[in-house]
């Protein structure tokens, strides 16, 4: 059996406390144990005691990044592949009006995205192989993953889904219909 499922981004029950918080980190992150795997200072990879941290600006403090040290945003890694097709989606939309709708759309559909959701990280590497899953490095400041971040870690991550473009998104739906307004 393994520790992984494939779900829908709107599945994702999104973090209201700290606890929440730690739990989205072990399941929709890369970690090792009780650690989330991060790339900081000189693109150096390490580990973060998840136990450790209240929020995501902890992970800044202690990686010395962010207005704590380098300026630099630290790098993590989420269990969400998007293709081609929906990251040229997400970029036609990059300067236009509800550029949230066109990635939660994205994060919504199969074609264009895969989330896993772990249970269990003892074999994470050795599922994700198995499942072809290549995850990638994501810089915290990305401003397309910034939707991903909202959704899993709530207001921990330092980010917020705009209510707005939520509501816009739930009254028109699908794919065909965002394309005629767009």
């Amino acid at each position: 059996m393994y520790n992984l499922k494939q779900i829908a981004f709107e599945s994702i029950q999104t973090a209201k406390n700290s606890e929440q918080f730690r739990n989205n980190l072990k399941k929709y992150f890369f970690t090792v144990k009780e650690n989330l795997v991060v790339k900081h200072q000189n693109y150096e990879s390490g580990f973060v005691n998840i136990n450790s941290i209240e929020t995501m600006d902890d992970v800044y403090k202690i990686t010395k990044s962010g207005w704590f040290g380098n300026g630099q945003s630290f790098e993590l890694v989420p269990l969400c592949n998007i293709t081609k097709e929906g990251i040229d989606y997400i970029s036609n939309f990059a300067q236009g009006s509800h550029l949230v709708t066109r990635i939660i759309e994205v994060l919504n559909d199969p074609k264009r995205s895969t989330i896993l959701e772990v249970s269990s990280n003892d074999n994470l590497m050795s599922d994700l192989e198995t499942k072809n899953f290549a995850p990638g490095w994501v810089k915290m400041d990305n401003q397309i993953w910034r939707t991903f971040f909202g959704k899993t870690l709530g207001e921990y991550s330092g980010y917020e889904n705009d209510e707005d473009d939520l509501s816009f998104y739930n009254k028109i739906g699908k794919t065909k219909e965002l394309e005629v307004l767009s």
